[in-house]
Order: structure tokens, then sequence, then C-alpha cells
């Protein structure tokens, strides 16, 4: 059965009918092949005649989302099928509000929303779990999973039986180990680090703090955020920079915690860095307001670099040297590679996309 909303009068009864019917498919009520009620019974169903029913039928065929065959069956393509997609991230993000996951998920919808071509709501359904401490509920429909780094193992176990029957993608972190393995799409950090670490040293700096959030070796989750520290952590000493354990702050990446970094390098005891670089931009206005409470300039005193080239960081004074990690071309080529392969079968492939330096005067 076809429902919805009755149409404004002003729309033409061939379009309000041809309407009902795109967003019937594009919300799953008809799946890729399946086959429509007869123009008879869709003519009762909406109280109008034969006619109306065949001419709007015949524009979604020329549209390329139905394919007729005259007094056999009317089907469902794959064009205006909309997947069910989902989005499942380890920890609770806010995909829309968040400055880096929201570029990342405007990139997802960038694409998703051109799929959904014969109207302009956007039909495709993008489910975010965003309390990892929950059980996960999978939805009655799912066409493909889109998994950001990890969940923990416990929670893995409903995303893999799943994985068994669907095509997962790996965006940030590699599948390696678990159940089975999947396409990776990943953020090569080395040569924007080694492009910073190279002007760090270009302007003397000899010891440099790292900040953000990172877990441990091997931790679940955040393996991604362990593996750029460590990478960090590497290049710095082959470029010939100090990173003391004293100067190593984890924190959360939010607004809020930037001005904790500078108290705890303080009362590290081994005075102040010449350089910081944190893990995420968030963390540079509070570290910037904390350093200028001080009396401690930046750049001139010290260097100060970010990561994700959020929006942020080109709109305070000093303007921050960031790490682009290209995300939102990252969620767009995930939705574009799992849509393909949910209506051609093209499998994915794993993909690795260079972050960028973007010199901005924080270490000017």
């Amino acid at each position: 059965m076809i429902t919805g909303a009755k149409m404004p009068e002003r729309i033409s009864k061939t379009e309000q009918v041809r309407q009902r019917i795109a967003a019937a498919i594009m919300e799953g009520r008809y799946a890729c092949g399946e086959a429509l009620p007869s123009i008879e019974q869709l003519a009762k169903q909406f109280s109008v005649s034969k006619n109306t029913v065949a001419l709007a039928l015949a524009d979604l065929n020329q549209s390329g989302a139905l394919e007729m065959a005259h007094g056999k069956y009317t089907r469902v393509t794959a064009k205006l099928a909309v997947p069910h997609i989902m989005i499942y991230a380890s920890r609770p993000y806010n995909m829309e509000d968040a400055p880096f996951w929201g570029t990342f998920y405007s990139g997802i919808r960038s694409v998703l929303r051109n799929a959904a071509d014969v109207s302009s709501k956007l039909y495709t359904e993008v489910q975010v779990l965003r309390d990892s401490t929950k059980k996960v509920n999978l939805p009655e429909r799912l066409d493909g999973i889109l998994l950001l780094e990890h969940p923990m193992p416990e929670k893995m176990n409903p995303i893999l039986r799943a994985a068994k029957s669907v095509p997962v993608i790996s965006i940030y972190e590699g599948m390696d180990g678990y159940y089975r393995s999947a396409p990776e799409i990943l953020v090569d950090y080395s040569g924007a680090m080694r492009d910073l670490l190279a002007d760090f040293r270009r302007k003397g700096v000899r010891r440099c703090a790292y900040a953000g959030f990172f877990g441990l070796e091997g931790e679940r989750g955040n393996g991604v955020n362990y593996e750029k520290y460590r990478l960090f952590h590497t290049l710095a000493e082959e470029a010939g920079i100090e990173l003391p354990e004293a100067f190593t702050v984890r924190t959360l990446p939010q607004l809020r915690y930037g001005t904790d970094i500078v108290r705890k390098l303080e009362e590290s005891g081994c005075g102040m860095p010449d350089a910081i670089f944190l893990s995420s931009d968030l963390l540079a206005p509070g570290v910037c307001r904390a350093l200028r409470d001080r009396g401690i300039r930046v750049p001139e005193d010290i260097l100060i670099a970010g990561c994700d080239n959020m929006e942020i960081g080109s709109y305070f004074y000093p303007s921050l040297t960031t790490i682009d990690v290209n995300s939102f071309q990252i969620g767009a080529d995930a939705a574009r590679q799992m849509l393909d392969r949910i209506r051609s079968g093209k499998e994915p492939e794993s993909r690795t996309f260079p972050a960028k330096l973007i010199r901005r005067e924080s270490t000017a």
C-alpha cells in the first residue's frame, strides 16, 4: 500500500501520484526489482483515473526509476531504490554538529542526496549510532555499513553478523584481525607531518609537545589516534626534535580543554616547549588564549599547529597552521563506493588519502 500526506491542490494529480510512488520506493516500501501494484489498483488507491496513473508511471519510467513491460509488470530499478546505510561509530560522535565529523558527514550526504534524484527531499536513510555503550540494534533493513574506527570487541558481534551479508567499508582504521577483511579508507599523515616538522626545524624548534586525544597501543576504537601520535613521535625523532613524555598531554578534543594543556605543560617542571602540535584544531583557541594570558606570544615565542583543518582555525588570531585530512572527500568516496557496491555489485577498493599541510600565521 502506497500512502502519504495529501498533496497541495496546485500540484497536478499526475505529479501528486508520481511523487507518492517515488516516495514509497525511496522509503523502502518497494525494493529494487519488486513489482508495483497494477495501474487499476493504483488508480483505485489514489482515487484518480487509470490514465493519470499511467502518465505518472511513464514519467518515472523515462527517468529510469521504473522498468515497464506493458501488460506484464512495472518494476523498481536500482536508480530510485534508495539503500539503507548505517554509520557505526565507536564513540558518541555528533555527526552533524561536530566540526570534523560534520565535514565528513557532509561528504556522505552530498553523494546520497544526489542519488535521490527524483525528489528534492533526501530519503536516503543514514543511521548514526552515537552511544556505543548501548546495545547495537540493527535496523530491519540494512544494505551497507560505514564503520568509523572500531567498536569495542563486545559491541562488534551484531555488526560482524550483519557484515557477513552486507558490504562494509572501514574508515580511518583498518579491520586488521576482525572476522573478515573489509575495504579501508585511510589517511596518510606522514608527508604532512614531515613538512610540518621540517618547518619546525627551520624555525629552531628543539623540543615539541603533543597534545590531544589518543588511546593506548592496541586499544580498539582508539587505534587511529594512537597511530597518529606514534607516527608524529617517530618523525620528530628523525627530524632531531625532542618529544619528551612530560610534553605528552592526553585530553579530549574539545574547545574547553585547550587551556588545560598549557597548565599541564607548566606543571611538568620542564619549562615550555618550542612548539605544540595539537591532534585537533578544536584545542587551539584555548591553548592560544592561555599562552596569551601568560605573556607568551604565538608564533614569536612558541609555534602552534593543529590537525583536521577545521574552519575555526582560519578565523582566530593568529590563524592556525593545520593538517588537512580531506574529511569531506573521504566521506564522499566512502558513500560513492558503497552505492556502487549496493547497486551494481562493484567491489569497493581500499584507498589512502594523503594529508596536506596548510601553513598559516601560528607557525610563520
